[in-house]
């Protein structure tokens, strides 16, 4: 099973899960993902002035702000291959 979604820079990504068929909980959660990935970019295509904010308060009080509170440094997958093969 591969899942497969872009990354904030538009770049494709792809990660091999397992090799069993996939459960259909599985395939739900990747299907939703997909989706919120599509209604993402197309948010992101949209000017400020279109979005529509009335149902969410304007915040003024910026004093309890903690910049970086949930930052999680970001990790990529890599593969390594090691030769077996020894010369005598």
């Amino acid at each position: 099973m591969v899942h497969l979604w872009w990354d904030e820079d538009g770049e494709e990504v792809i990660r091999l899960i397992s090799a069993r068929k996939a459960s259909s909980a599985e395939r739900k959660s990747y299907e939703a993902h997909k989706n919120q990935a599509k209604q993402i970019r197309a948010l992101k295509r949209m000017k400020d002035e279109d979005i529509d904010f009335s149902d969410i308060p304007e915040m003024t009080d910026w004093s309890g702000i903690v910049v970086g509170k949930f930052y999680r440094p970001i990790k990529k997958l890599v593969t390594v291959r090691k030769s077996t093969n020894k010369k005598t």
